[in-house]
């Protein structure tokens, strides 16, 4: 899978996706973080729109799935659909990182209210596979009381790793079950984690009317071979999710860790406010 970064948040995020095999990574910011396509800084978003950037070496380089990220209250993120667009015809999923709009200036909360819904609106039309959004807040509450020095670098490897376990197992045959695909209007989505003994889940993104979710559950293998008391569990657990206007499926994987955990994907068809 392809990774690329739009702006120096997700420069950031996208750089940490390097020390794992299965991603080649590119950026596009006004810093360089290391293999970085480096843009003149603008003062507006709307000076961002009016550049092009010449993004051949990168398009080049991409295959046919790309995971783009992007924070909807930089600036850069202007140049979303025009780098989007030189990818249309690849499989893309979008991470949108939400930050707290109450903190940001008037421009940038407008700006951010701009790309948050177009890359929904997208999204829904089926321009992009998906789109997740992922919420700052959300992770800092998940993650407690954070340091002031290294905060948006726990912030930011959350992040990474979480989203780096679902694609691990979205790509793997499970053991036990199968994910099945949401209905296809279903593209606005949110992951999360949990501990499988006990654990509350935990959505990085408030997500409204979720119409499906796919649980992955990674299990200590040993324990797989032995007793079935982990599938019991899961399926009883499961049933209390399903409705009529919910769907559920899930994988069981089998780990060498003792701690047993579980990464879900909540989708919608719904516009997200």
């Amino acid at each position: 899978m392809n990774v690329i970064g739009l702006g120096n948040v997700g420069s950031k995020i996208a750089t940490l996706f390097e020390k794992y095999p299965q991603y080649k990574v590119n950026k596009i910011a006004n810093q360089d973080h290391g293999n970085t396509l480096v843009i003149k800084e603008q003062s507006h978003p709307e000076k961002y729109e009016a550049l092009v950037p010449n993004l051949t070496a990168i398009v080049n380089n991409v295959e046919d799935e790309v995971l783009f990220i992007v924070c909807g209250a930089s600036f850069t993120s202007a140049l979303s659909l025009v780098v989007l667009e030189q990818l249309k015809d690849k499989q893309i999923d979008i991470l949108y990182i939400k930050t707290d709009t109450d903190m940001l200036s008037q421009t940038k909360q407008l700006h951010e209210k701009v790309v948050y819904n177009v890359l929904q609106q997208k999204a829904r039309s089926g321009a992009f596979r998906n789109l997740y959004i992922v919420s700052n807040q959300k992770v800092e509450e998940t993650l407690g009381d954070l340091p002031v020095i290294g905060f948006w670098d726990k912030i930011n490897d959350f992040i990474a790793s979480t989203f780096h376990m679902v694609n691990v197992y979205t790509h793997q045959d499970p053991v036990m079950g199968g994910l099945e695909a949401p209905p296809d209007t279903c593209r606005i989505s949110t992951v999360g984690v949990k501990e499988l003994s006990g654990g509350q889940e935990t959505d990085l993104f408030e997500l409204d009317s979720a119409r499906a979710t796919r649980y992955m559950y990674a299990v200590n293998g040993e324990r797989l071979k032995s007793s079935s008391d982990s599938l019991k569990k899961i399926k009883s657990e499961l049933k209390n999710k399903i409705t009529d206007n919910h769907s559920v499926s899930y994988g069981i994987y089998p780990t060498t860790y003792q701690v047993d955990y579980c990464w879900f994907i909540k989708s919608t068809s719904i516009i997200q406010k």
